[in-house]
């Protein structure tokens, strides 16, 4: 018996690679949405949560640097799925804090 061979549909698979990054912004807003905010008590306003989550997800899938990654940040911002842009820094001092953290 020979190797079994399976057809290609180009057509749906350029579709794929063309709008992966446009479906998975629109995806990953939508899952951020239904994240509740925690309440705030005192201090500076914090950047939301779901802003934040959005962010740091969006900067793992790119693999980019924080400082590269701004200009992903700000596309999203205009497209108004996150509500301001933070600095890189904000980014990097999320990624370290043990509540938006999944490793100990």
């Amino acid at each position: 018996m020979g190797k079994r061979t399976y057809g290609q549909v180009w057509s749906a698979y350029n579709a794929a690679q063309v709008n992966e990054k446009d479906w998975f912004l629109r995806l990953l807003c939508a899952l951020c949405l239904g994240i509740a905010e925690p309440e705030q008590s005192r201090g500076r306003t914090h950047l939301p949560i779901r802003d934040v989550l959005f962010c740091m997800a969006l900067r793992v899938y790119t693999t980019l640097s924080c400082r590269r990654f701004m200009t992903d940040l700000r596309a999203a911002h205009e497209k108004d799925l996150i509500s301001r842009v933070p600095q890189y820094n904000t980014i990097f001092t999320y990624f370290g804090r043990k509540e938006t953290n999944a490793f100990p």
